[in-house]
């Protein structure tokens, strides 16, 4: 063959074997490789025996407990409800996970792959799910992402190395999981979702062994746009005036960090912080802040008291201890059918409420905190500091 023939071949194979690439890489005219298998061949007839979920990484773990077809709570955190959604969509990734290649079977390379056994330097993650006798029935060993897999393989799901725990073959997956072993990643983080539109007032009453100070922020109307703050004492000023608005509109998008059993609690109540918030509509929000175990903890009751239409209270006066002494909350009636709407409608909202807050003590961002329960000094410039100037109070 002459070297004119060559070179023309060799342009020839040049731009099949570029086209061949382009065309795998866009998945729009190669057949898609074949997977190996499933990951989890079975599981997914096994669904009715499945009664737990673990996962563990870097020394931490969550467990979930199944309670029901589609009820799952945390084993560590007193069995708060998971998020249905999340163990559902976990196990389904498993189930539909496929097997794209062979990979290393060589224990020296598995920290490579993010493969080597769970321990707490390793950025390994162990998924194990129980049957009722907490034998496992699959655990896999998830490790590195390798995000063109996906593309090679004609697939949407990303692909993950992976090793079937106990095996020594690691292996290249298709398998978009998202998992976590912080067990808040597993709930719904929404404690509050209360609208300041119709909060009157907040009234904070700190526990005697800390100074006994009150707060009140308020407001006539609710048209009014303006919270007025007391006490503020002679010659101090608020830090700015946005301050009370942000207090009262504490219940507005609060979410936990962290939660626990309220009983656990209930010997240490007597050195909570008492803030109680008043809706224009009769709605009463009581929380109790108090620090244990190093976080600050509330909880939250609800409760309907009809809204008073005395005149607008005094300012408090500063100063002087106050024991906290909180009443317990009335008892809320159902319903009734020929009632007013809009006391019935306060009275599904202190339902809707209760049910996400009854028996439980969440932690909440710090910056939530000193809004959900301010102390003087906390929205208060320094006597020898400019600060903004307080609203006009009643006399």
């Amino acid at each position: 063959m002459s070297s004119k023939s060559l070179l023309w071949l060799s342009i020839v194979v040049l731009i099949v074997a570029s086209a061949a690439y382009f065309s795998v890489r866009s998945g729009r005219t190669s057949p898609a490789a074949a997977p190996l298998g499933s990951l989890a061949p079975g599981l997914a007839h096994r669904v009715d025996d499945i009664s737990a979920i673990t996962i563990t990484r870097g020394g931490a773990t969550t467990r979930m407990i199944r309670t029901g077809p589609a009820d799952w709570v945390l084993a560590g955190k007193g069995q708060f409800p998971v998020e249905k959604e999340k163990p559902r969509a976990l196990l389904r990734a498993l189930a539909q996970a496929t097997i794209v290649e062979l990979k290393t079977a060589d224990p020296a390379m598995y920290e490579r792959l993010g493969v080597a056994d769970p321990g707490p330097d390793s950025s390994s993650m162990l998924v194990r799910v129980d049957d009722k006798d907490d034998h496992a029935i699959f655990a896999v060993i998830v490790g590195a992402t390798k995000p063109d897999a996906a593309y090679e393989a004609g697939q949407p799901r990303a692909g993950r190395y992976v090793r079937v725990e106990g095996q020594a073959q690691s292996l290249l997956a298709l398998l978009s999981i998202e998992a976590e072993p912080d067990p808040i990643a597993w709930v719904n983080r929404t404690v509050a979702d209360v609208s300041s539109e119709m909060m009157q007032s907040l009234e904070v009453t700190h526990p005697a062994s800390s100074g006994g100070a009150r707060l009140r922020f308020w407001r006539e109307r609710p048209e009014d746009s303006v919270y007025l703050a007391a006490p503020i004492p002679e010659g101090r000023q608020l830090k700015d005036d946005g301050l009370p608005r942000r207090c009262v509109s504490a219940l507005s998008f609060a979410a936990m960090e962290d939660v626990r059993k309220a009983k656990d609690l209930e010997a240490q109540m007597g050195e909570a912080v008492l803030s109680e918030f008043r809706r224009f509509d009769g709605v009463v929000i009581r929380v109790r802040t108090l620090a244990s175990e190093g976080k600050r903890w509330s909880t939250f009751e609800a409760f309907y008291e009809p809204p008073k239409v005395d005149e607008p209270a005094a300012p408090l006066e500063s100063g002087g201890a106050a024991e906290i002494t909180p009443e317990t909350p009335p008892t809320t009636p159902e319903p009734k059918a020929d009632e007013d709407p809009a006391v019935a409608a306060a009275k599904a909202e202190v339902a809707r409420l209760n049910a996400r807050w009854a028996g439980w003590a969440f932690a909440l961002p710090e910056f939530k905190v000193e809004l959900l329960a301010p102390t003087p000094e906390s929205i208060l410039a320094p006597a020898s500091a400019p600060g903004a100037a307080g609203p006009t109070l009643p006399e």
